[in-house]
């Protein structure tokens, strides 16, 4: 560390550091106490204008004092450095604590929750978005305190500060508007609570897959596994988890306000008994926002307005009025059992976002809540990089399953494009294809059907050579097989044949070292078994199944 001290703080160790910058363990001097500072990397404050709006939106950040909130202390900048002084934080973040199963009763987790809440809705009731939800960005102190982090920099996403084709957000806790790339309001960090407290109590991940694009395709278009296929929860909870995790952001809660009530809800009934209790029962009819909010989301809000008078939070129904909540009240809490011992640490998210390529790290912080657009007469194109990203994923997938002769996956892959964007034209070309082949597949296999029917062997078995020809691996083979294994011995050599030409083409393009060209050969190897015991049917299928596999290893290389 060369550096040992920046503003009036010295430098004590660095205890983490990112694409961002590097936060250190440092003492104040004047009040003589241990802060954390963050400073922020020297390419960044190379920027005038992302330098300007970084200062407007961290001395917002200091306006959020809020029990659940990290407090931060100072801002400035020395020698073209800034940085930030915040309170050092004592024990772990929400991630090492789900992942050491540290919390291991259901009211633990229910306290947890019902923290995060109350520091989400103070922020949501000064009108500012955090975007980044997630359990990293979530500490709980040994007393068992909760502070949500970095609110100072999830700004720095936006206000204008958006580079092009950016995208907000970890992909496990984004809304499905953040994947499309539109402005999120509070309801979009209802959805990450959502998604954060489905992990924290079912110790999985709402969404998850063994890839980027998984896990995007899943927040746009699927469920979560029902949470209790994992784990035994009473239903008001799962009622809680359902709402939040809406596709559709008027369906959820409109805000952590609502959301917070929910959860004491919930924590009432089960102190009460009362395990039937529902969100109905207990709070009200669920109601749509009213239209026409244009609230300003973000730091500008806090700065006044002339003649402004700030709304009361929302609350779920007039039946059952939200808390008013009380920034400075101090409550106990439960010492949170902590994983394997770790030093003190003030857990950055900012340090940890995610750097997604065309879709950016940076959380957004600051946009305009506007009246909804009237009806489009069509459906509109994807309107950020990530999206584009995502369904040329899907369509790349859908053409793979294609040249598979896997039509079906195909099929699906392609509509799977084509409701995240249906003008998509690569995808309409592959459902297209995959379509008419399934159709050309079912008209052989039933001419088959027919012609075993009607004691036809020769047309059943030119119609069992179109069905292998267009799938060896048709699942409905076994019906054909037997009753055409007599007539079916001059095919299974046209077969093999095939599959001789298709071999020496690959190893003309040297593809035999490839993992399907020795899969290929083993298909081969079956064929000639099959050839042996006279089931020339299920030859011809196999031999035909590694021609395929042969000129898929060719193309391959030659692409």
């Amino acid at each position: 560390m060369e550096q040992h001290a920046i503003g009036k703080y010295r430098l004590i160790s660095r205890i983490g550091q990112g694409a961002m910058g590097e936060v250190f363990k440092a003492h104040d001097p004047s009040l003589n106490r241990l802060v954390a500072v963050k400073t922020i990397s020297s390419s960044l404050g190379t920027e005038t204008e992302l330098r300007r709006r970084f200062l407007r939106e961290a001395q917002s950040a200091a306006r959020l004092n809020h029990p659940n909130i990290i407090t931060v202390y100072d801002f400035g900048e020395e020698e073209g450095r800034i940085f930030m002084a915040m309170e050092l934080l004592e024990g772990s973040d929400l991630k090492d604590l789900i992942g050491s199963h540290a919390l291991p009763d259901l009211e633990r987790k229910l306290d947890v929750m019902e923290q995060i809440c109350e520091g989400l809705a103070f922020a949501h009731s000064m009108d500012v978005v955090h975007r980044d939800l997630k359990p990293g960005n979530v500490h709980v102190q040994p007393s068992g305190q909760v502070k949500i982090l970095d609110f100072g920099l999830a700004r720095l996403g936006t206000s204008e500060m958006t580079r092009t084709g950016m995208v907000m957000g970890t992909p496990h806790y984004m809304s499905p508007e953040q994947v499309r790339g539109e402005k999120a309001d509070a309801r979009s960090d209802v959805f990450s609570l959502g998604s954060m407290f489905y992990e924290l109590l079912a110790g999985r991940k709402a969404f998850d897959g063994d890839s980027m694009h998984t896990v995007l395709f899943q927040v746009l278009q699927e469920e979560p596994e029902p949470i209790r296929n994992w784990v035994d929860l009473p239903g008001i909870l799962v009622e809680v988890l359902e709402r939040a995790l809406q596709k559709d952001p008027d369906a959820r809660f409109h805000d952590a306000s609502q959301m917070l009530a929910a959860v004491r809800a919930v924590r009432r009934a089960l102190a009460e008994g009362r395990t039937e209790a529902t969100l109905e029962s207990e709070l009200g009819p669920f109601s749509a926002p009213a239209t026409g909010d244009t609230r300003v989301v973000g730091s500008v809000a806090l700065q006044p307005q002339p003649g402004a008078v700030r709304p009361a939070p929302a609350t779920l129904s007039a039946k059952a009025p939200t808390q008013q909540m009380d920034a400075r009240r101090p409550r106990p809490r439960p010492p949170v059992a902590p994983p394997p011992s770790r030093a003190p640490l003030y857990v950055g998210g900012g340090l940890a976002l995610v750097g997604l390529l065309l879709a950016g790290g940076f959380v957004a912080l600051l946009t305009l809540r506007r009246p909804p657009p009237a009806p489009a007469t069509e459906a509109p194109r994807p309107n950020n990089d990530l999206t584009r990203v995502l369904v040329a994923s899907q369509v790349e997938l859908a053409r793979n399953k294609l040249d598979e002769k896997s039509y079906r996956a195909a099929a699906t892959r392609a509509e799977q494009a084509l409701r995240i964007d249906p003008k998509n034209d690569e995808a309409r070309q592959v459902l297209a294809q995959a379509q008419d082949a399934l159709q050309r597949l079912d008209a052989a296999a039933g001419e088959t059907r027919a012609a075993l029917a009607a004691a036809d062997t020769g047309k059943a078995a030119s119609g069992l050579w179109n069905v292998l020809s267009l799938d060896p691996r048709y699942e409905g083979i076994d019906a054909f097989v037997a009753p055409l294994n007599p007539v079916f011995r001059d095919r299974a050599a046209q077969a093999k044949q095939l599959m001789a030409d298709a071999r020496a083409a690959a190893d003309r393009a040297k593809a035999s070292g490839l993992p399907g060209f020795v899969s290929a050969t083993s298909a081969g190897a079956e064929g000639d078994a099959l050839v042996a015991k006279r089931q020339y049917a299920a030859a011809a299928a196999r031999f035909l199944d590694a021609r395929d596999e042969y000129e898929r290893a060719r193309r391959s290389v030659q692409h």
